[in-house]
């Protein structure tokens, strides 16, 4: 195949290089006795980038660096199957990435190009004769087309710049300095970042993209010691689309110092030590995180790899919901759309594959309308609606941008609490549990010794698919509150959602969000707007767990020493 690009594609040396790579491997890269790519992709993302680390109000180390990174995708085959989406999890299966250096000249990324390309060839021909030999013979392996290809979509939009990093240094030493002032934190850290460019996409299907990309992330965390040897981590975070955007200083002091506090409550409260199975409210961050960890995975369509194991042999990957299951309650409806406020870092005109962003309607009705989807169709969606999201030189998958919850109706807080004491009383409870926070999976451990940091990493049930909660309480009918700790979630998983008997004030929030299983992929930022919710029945149980010594001496921050 060809290039022949459209004549309003944009002139760039270090993209027309590129881009004559791209045509010179499509039409000439062969193995004996092997076809061509039938597909292959380049993704360049140039970025200017700061980096700053606080803690105790110094700064700990800070720099500013501009960055360039060249992926490549090849597929060989054809659209029906292909070598992609097969073999080990730490494979590359044709997709890989490599660093360029800052002042590397057209040529000499083209070359990276011809390395890139050349290498993953040779995979993925590999790969493609390991697939079709593993499916000889079994009728379980039967599976949607491996790809859907499309037109090619040519745009371009100027590249962003990055200012200077002197207020985010003032806000990350601020901020870090609040923790002195909790002797009884033990470790604390305040990072700050912000980056600015532009990512260029380039594919056999005439696809010539180029976008502008920025970001800026500001994070204050802190962890705690209980008496009883048990851990906790908490913070607060900002992430925004660039370094103006964020909330002015003395809100963002308010928050880590709110953090900190609850950091302090949480150790003084009692442990859970019996069993719980009740209405659990969950409100503010807890409730937008029910959904995140629960919802959003299986919003998308693009199935898993059949995995080939140590021992040869091949486990068939699972594929994504089928479309008209009940997965929210009647009158749900779930839409996600990354066009739908240009401002949110989460927000994109065309996907990391070149697409144009489209708006999609989910759920409707709390049954699965649509999913969303890369250019890996399924047996129920065949093609992309420009949610293709991930790393650079990573297999692209459907993923969430902004998504918003929306209930059949809404009722005040006063009428959850009722609604929820009522179906308490049933369980013969004089409270329900009220929950603000879940513990956050990216700081679990921090601060730790290394293998201590990796058993406590988790913070939930291994049968649950929800994290531990982190600030809850039990609520009485008078609105007394007693928070405890210990609970872990007695399990929880996509069915737990159909439990929701009411919902209430609606909460925002933007993180970041894993695009595969962890192995590698790319954390995308994602918004999530969900309601404050009562579920009708949740278990959580004593947590169970072991924890590292206490230091022999105290702090020297802490009174007295």
């Amino acid at each position: 195949m060809i290039l022949f690009l459209a004549a309003l594609a944009f002139a760039d040396p270090t993209v027309d290089a590129l881009e004559d790579e791209l045509v010179r491997n499509v039409t000439k890269l062969q193995l004996e006795d092997s076809s061509h790519p039938y597909f292959l992709s380049y993704q360049l993302l140039e970025e200017d980038e700061i980096s700053i680390t606080a803690s105790l109000g110094s700064v700990v180390r800070e720099w500013r660096s501009p960055s360039r990174v060249l992926g490549v995708g090849v597929r060989v085959g054809d659209p029906e199957v292909d070598s992609s989406h097969f073999g080990s999890r730490w494979d590359n299966h044709g997709f890989d990435s490599r660093r360029l250096g800052i002042e590397a000249s057209p040529a000499e990324i083209r070359r990276a190009g011809w390395l890139l390309a050349d290498a993953q060839y040779k995979t993925a021909v590999e790969n493609l004769s390991g697939k079709l030999a593993s499916r000889r013979g079994r009728t379980d392996m039967k599976r949607a087309p491996d790809f859907a290809p499309t037109e090619g979509v040519q745009f371009e939009a100027p590249a962003r710049t990055l200012p200077s990093s002197d207020n985010l240094t003032q806000i990350c030493r601020e901020l870090s300095a609040i923790f002195l002032k909790h002797p009884d934190i033990g470790w604390s850290e305040t990072s700050c970042s912000a980056s600015a460019g532009r990512k260029v996409i380039l594919d056999s299907s005439d696809t010539r993209v180029s976008m502008p990309t920025r970001n800026a992330t500001v994070h204050a965390a802190g962890s705690i010691r209980a008496e009883d040897g048990t851990y906790a981590w908490d913070g607060a975070g900002w992430i925004v689309g660039a370094v103006d955007d964020l909330p002015g200083l003395e809100v963002m002091k308010a928050a880590t110092e709110e953090a900190a506090q609850r950091l302090e409550a949480w150790a003084a409260a009692p442990v859970l030590e019996d069993e719980y199975a009740g209405p659990v409210l969950f409100t503010g961050d807890a409730a937008v995180a029910l959904f995140a960890q629960l919802l959003l995975p299986a919003l998308s369509g693009t199935p898993e790899m059949d995995e080939l194991g140590f021992s040869g042999d091949v486990e068939p990957g699972k594929d994504p919901l089928r479309l008209k299951r009940r997965i929210l309650p009647l009158g749900y409806r779930v839409v996600d759309d990354p066009l739908a406020n240009p401002a949110l870092p989460s927000s994109f005109t065309h996907d990391d594959a070149g697409a144009e962003a489209q708006r999609v309607e989910v759920i409707e009705d709390g049954l699965v309308r649509n999913l969303l989807m890369s250019h890996i169709p399924n047996k129920d969606v065949g093609e992309t609606n420009g949610h293709a999201r991930g790393g650079i030189g990573e297999e692209l998958t459907g993923q969430p941008s902004n998504v918003t919850v929306t209930p059949d109706r809404e009722v005040s807080w006063k009428k959850l609490v009722k609604q929820g004491l009522a179906l308490a009383a049933t369980y013969e409870l004089d409270h329900i549990l009220l929950v603000r926070s879940l513990k956050d999976e990216e700081l679990e451990g921090e601060g730790l010794p290394g293998f201590f940091s990796m058993i406590i990493m988790g913070g939930g049930d291994e049968e649950s698919d929800l994290m531990a909660p982190l600030d809850v309480v039990r609520l009485y009918k008078d609105g007394r509150e007693e928070r405890v700790r210990g609970l872990e979630v007695g399990g929880a998983d996509l069915r737990t959602l159909r439990d929701i008997v009411a919902a209430g004030a609606e909460n925002t929030k933007i993180f970041y969000y894993s695009t595969g299983d962890g192995y590698g992929d790319e954390s995308v930022p994602v918004t999530v707007t969900a309601p404050d919710v009562l579920i009708g029945e949740m278990v959580f149980v004593p947590r169970e767990g072991t924890s590292p010594e206490a230091p022999r001496l105290q702090s020297p921050l802490q009174a007295g020493n």
